[in-house]
């Protein structure tokens, strides 16, 4: 395994593990450790499929299933942290739309491709929440921006998805005329986008101390 990818791993890894800290604070985190297991165990699959089983074009299709869990999941965080109640019925209703659009999506181009459609799809969608929630947060006393959770969680979400979105556009072109490319598109972009993520979740866990 290259450096990059242990480090990704290591990052997650410790994001899941700190995200049982923010528990005990702040109940609206409790989609997290769900959300990074997932992850955790989404990685393993692929790891398995791509190296031992040698399954490289299937491993696809479990990221196509993840997807939809992962926006279901931030949908309803965003729906716990948002006061107004036409905002929390459009996310609620925008899961199985997304569900039923993105499992179309990959029906008509294969499960056996990048998800890149259903990728910006989603982050599109979540950009939307995502900045309406950061835009609308309420300060608290005695606490500054950069200690709330909520704060950080919507930089790590609109971070890695603003930046991912071009990327996730043009992936699979690469991965089919140019996999060297494509190699270190993924090496620099997405998992330098993941550090960010899994960083700003980890200060986020550690910040719900904050709300005791």
């Amino acid at each position: 395994m290259n450096f990059p990818n242990a480090l990704y791993l290591g990052l997650l890894f410790l994001s899941f593990i700190l995200s049982f800290k923010s528990l005990k604070y702040d109940k609206s985190m409790r989609i997290f450790p769900l959300l990074l297991f997932l992850s955790l165990t989404t990685e393993a699959i692929v790891y398995l499929m791509f190296f031992a089983l040698e399954k490289k074009p299937q491993f696809y299709v479990i990221y196509h299933i993840y997807i939809l869990i992962e926006y279901s999941l931030l949908c309803y965080f965003f729906q716990l942290n948002t006061k107004n109640s036409s905002l929390r019925k459009i996310i609620k209703y925008s899961i199985p739309l997304f569900i039923i659009t993105s499992t179309a999506i990959s029906i008509f181009t294969g499960y056996y491709i990048y998800p890149g459609h259903n990728l910006n799809l989603a982050g599109f969608l979540i950009i939307i929440w995502t900045t309406i929630t950061l835009f609308n947060i309420e300060p608290q006393e005695n606490l500054s921006l950069f200690h709330l959770p909520l704060f950080w969680i919507s930089i790590g979400v609109l971070t890695y998805y603003s930046g991912s979105f071009f990327f996730n556009g043009v992936y699979q072109y690469f991965i089919e005329n140019n996999s060297e490319l494509a190699k270190g598109l993924n090496g620099w972009i997405n998992k330098g986008l993941n550090y960010v993520l899994y960083t700003c979740f980890s200060i986020a866990f550690i910040c719900t101390k904050h709300r005791k």
